[in-house]
């Protein structure tokens, strides 16, 4: 990191053992302005468990994260570069989001605020954004997903948050749709051509259709019995191949492999077999 910070004109240096919420104290050689940056790393999984400090908010104007993704070699890591105050709001809201999944079982997600992870599709338009450590951390426009600003007056934010007295502004280029309800943390973001409610868009016989649910959030899904009550739809097969068609009354995949839970079969949708 203190590499790319060197190529942007920062001059880094890391801080001593024990310090805590600083890992790299950084000055831009032109303007003398200071930062403090706390480094997250991810190894092949582009997934960060962020911990109870980092939900604590900012002390100065200066304080950011840096999230890295190491990847496989030979391609270069990947950085995510976000004020703290972003994302103590962006792991405490995608958990909150997460514990009040109506489509969850009652009592199976019970994992405290201090565990909650950050995805890339959570801080996606942060990627790659050295030029925000020139300015000061308050005059930067949140880049979080458009749900997440509903969703402050839904969860809150953790105790002595700014963004309790008011909300800051929100980059309207970056908020996208709001889904249904955000993405499985514990599946990663989702996956191309599928959105968050579990379509796939897939080929029919008349054009580009949206496929069969496959999730019980549809209200064409039959909770008693577990499976679609549809005519016919385009869904995942048995061989869970996208854009197969399923006979009148069929089950879809996750059903036909003896999956009663549609959470166990999701890495089932999203890579097939």
């Amino acid at each position: 990191m203190c590499a790319e910070l060197a190529r942007r004109g920062w001059a880094g240096a890391l801080t001593r053992d024990g310090l805590a919420r600083t890992d790299v104290l950084a000055v831009d050689t032109e303007t003398r302005t200071t930062v403090e940056l706390q480094v997250k790393a991810a190894g092949a999984a582009p997934s960060w468990q962020v911990g109870a400090k980092a939900l604590l908010p900012a002390e100065s104007e200066r304080e950011w994260f840096v999230m890295v993704h190491l990847g496989e070699p030979p391609a270069p890591p990947r950085s995510w570069v976000l004020p703290r105050n972003h994302l103590a709001a962006a792991a405490w809201l995608t958990h909150q989001a997460w514990l009040h999944d109506e489509a969850a079982k009652p009592g199976t997600r019970n994992t405290p605020v201090e565990r909650a992870r950050v995805d890339p599709d959570v801080i996606g338009g942060y990627e790659d954004r050295w030029d925000l450590l020139g300015r000061p951390a308050p005059e930067v426009p949140v880049m979080l997903p458009g749900w997440m600003r509903g969703a402050v007056a839904r969860y809150g934010l953790r105790e002595g948050h700014p963004w309790l007295e008011a909300l800051p502004g929100w980059s309207v280029s970056e908020q996208g749709a709001a889904p249904t309800y955000p993405p499985s943390r514990a599946f990663g973001p989702t996956p191309p051509g599928l959105t968050a409610t579990g379509r796939r868009r897939v080929r029919s016989g008349r054009g580009l259709a949206a496929a069969a649910p496959c999730f019980p959030d549809d209200e064409r899904y039959n909770t008693r019995q577990g499976s679609t009550t549809m005519d016919s739809s385009p869904c995942f097969g048995r061989l869970g191949r996208p854009g197969s068609s399923i006979r009148p009354r069929s089950r879809p995949f996750c059903r036909a492999a003896s999956v009663s839970d549609y959470r166990t079969a999701r890495p089932l949708l999203r890579y097939g077999l």
